[in-house]
Formats: structure tokens, C-alpha cells, sequence
């Protein structure tokens, strides 16, 4: 199963918009097409996903995005090399919520901190 590339590029406009009404938006519509990426679709959402939460200054889009990489991560299909933008998260600014969910996927993982 796939959602076809107009879906998956307005999903990745959304994901990376300047709004974060759009960018939270578009992390739900990750969470409801879960099983509907290929392959190929879930390690670039998963990527874009990862880049976005290492560099979100929204404290709910960062918490959307870790939720909805989290969600991806249900379909045993993820790689830790798609993951690997999540070393650089400001842990300090993190919400408890937002901590279980990026040490989650860290350990799942693998992923080491940034020194």
C-alpha cells in the first residue's frame, strides 16, 4: 500500500510549513495513514519527521512530531539512520511528554546524543 506522491508531498508541505497550526495538522494526518506508507514513504515522513522535531521552536508541534514518529515506529519498518536528526533535540527544553517519547525512539534505536 502506498498514499502516491501528491499525497505524500502536500503531507511533507505541511509537515515543513511555516504555520505550526499546518505542521501540527499534518502530524495527525501521519498518525491517521500510519499503515498506508510504503516502505519508501514511511523512512522519508519518518525523516522529514525527525529533521523537523530537532529543530521545532513549538513546544506542541515538537510534541506532535515525536508522537507521530512514535506511531511510525508501531509498523516495524523504521530505521535508526532516518532518526539520527533526533540526536540533536534540545533535551533541556523538552516536556515530560515529549522526553518518553524522544528516550523511547533513542533507545529503540540507538541513537546517541550529540557531544
Amino acid at each position: 500500500m502506498a498514499v502516491g506522491s501528491p499525497a505524500l508531498l502536500a503531507l511533507i508541505r505541511g509537515l515543513t510549513s511555516s504555520s505550526p497550526v499546518e505542521r501540527d495538522e499534518a502530524c495527525g494526518t501521519v498518525t491517521d495513514w500510519v499503515t498506508a506508507f510504503g516502505p519508501g514513504e514511511l523512512l522519508t515522513v519518518a525523516g522529514v519527521l525527525a529533521a523537523a522535531a530537532a529543530t521545532e521552536s513549538d513546544t506542541t508541534c515538537r510534541e506532535s512530531e515525536l508522537h507521530a514518529l512514535s506511531e511510525l515506529d508501531s509498523t516495524g519498518g523504521l530505521q535508526g539512520v532516518v532518526l539520527a536528526a533526533l540526536t540533536g533535540v534540545d533535551e533541556s527544553s523538552l516536556t515530560s511528554s515529549e522526553a518518553e517519547y524522544l528516550d523511547y525512539l533513542k533507545q529503540e534505536y540507538a541513537l546517541d546524543s550529540e557531544t
